[in-house]
């Protein structure tokens, strides 16, 4: 428990008293409380009021505090559990750039000419190349969605 709870606690307990001995002050004499007794009363059940909203508020920030506390406590354990996958996500090297130059095709350092390729291998290897496609994909990386004209029929 914080300290400002504490002596917020203190300060409201302090008040009640103060409320209780006025009251009982009254009842002992055999009377009601006086008019001077009354305001003093009031005056220090508004102090309490306010001491105890301030309470309020200063705990219910401490309990959200101490809930966010156990979460991430939580997380962390939960993630601390699971074991890695120890295998690497890619066993073999990544490929080297492919290009398209002076009607050549060349991947991994071996060219290929275009024209040895059939026209649906050409007509796929444009689609794929182009700017268009690259831009399509890194799309549909960021957001899941798949333009229609690059989608399989």
């Amino acid at each position: 428990m914080s300290k400002r709870i504490q002596e917020l606690r203190q300060q409201r307990g302090e008040q009640v008293t103060a409320m209780r001995a006025i009251l009982d002050t009254a009842r002992r004499a055999n009377r009601v409380p006086t008019a001077e007794e009354e305001a003093e009363y009031d005056r220090i059940d508004k102090a309490q009021e306010k001491l105890g909203a301030e309470l309020r508020a200063e705990e219910t920030q401490a309990e959200t505090a101490r809930a966010r506390e156990d979460r991430v406590a939580t997380l962390e354990r939960e993630m601390a559990s699971r074991a890695p996958d120890s295998r690497p996500a890619r066993t073999e090297p990544l490929p080297a750039p492919v290009t398209i130059e002076a009607g050549l095709l060349t991947i991994n350092g071996q060219s290929i000419a275009l024209d040895d390729l059939s026209a649906s291998e050409r007509e796929l290897l444009t689609i794929r190349a182009s700017t268009a496609y690259r831009s399509a994909f890194g799309k549909f990386l960021k957001t899941a969605r798949i333009d229609p004209k690059y989608q399989a029929s």
